[in-house]
């Protein structure tokens, strides 16, 4: 039968022809055809890593805010106990300023989520701005009812009267 109509020795020579005639040489070429792969693979980790973020980022973000709100339960948890503490010792603490003597830190009376008064420092910079808690210090007395004491005002975790936190799964939805 016939014959292929170019062998690879003439595929060659037109390889070479074609070069000569536009003034490369196969060096260049494989050259050339070496940073086309290495820009494929760059490029091509470019999107795989946006894509990534674009799934982490959010992830992150919701980690991060699960995290605020237990740090939100922990300070009305040793707000509450605070309270308990002072009206064991016989003064049941009506200001934030009484319950100071109870507690050391300031930055418990504001939640972590709360931006605005994340730069409370002092007792003066928290009664002039206010705490992320809403108080209701009448509520001490009857601890046979689970009364709210404390309230957070972002994600609505409450400290009962009896000492016991809550986290509301539905606040703010």
């Amino acid at each position: 039968m016939g014959e292929a109509p170019y062998t690879n020795s003439d595929r060659s020579w037109t390889v070479a022809v074609l070069c000569r005639f536009i003034g490369a040489t196969i060096n260049s070429i494989d050259y050339i055809a070496y940073v086309t792969r290495q820009t494929q693979i760059v490029l091509g980790s470019a999107v795989f890593l946006v894509f990534a973020a674009a799934v982490l980022v959010p992830a992150l973000g919701r980690a991060k805010a699960a995290g605020e709100r237990r740090r939100c339960v922990d300070n009305l948890k040793q707000l509450a106990l605070a309270c308990s503490i002072s009206e064991n010792a016989g003064s049941t603490p009506m200001t934030i300023l009484q319950l100071s003597n109870s507690v050391r830190d300031p930055k418990l009376f504001i939640c972590p989520s709360d931006k605005s008064r994340q730069n409370v420092n002092t007792w003066d910079a928290l009664l002039a701005k206010g705490g992320s808690y809403s108080y209701d210090p009448g509520m001490l007395a009857d601890k046979t009812v689970s009364h709210i004491l404390l309230r957070c005002t972002i994600h609505g975790n409450v400290a009962l009267a009896d000492g016991s936190v809550h986290m509301l799964p539905s606040f703010g939805k």
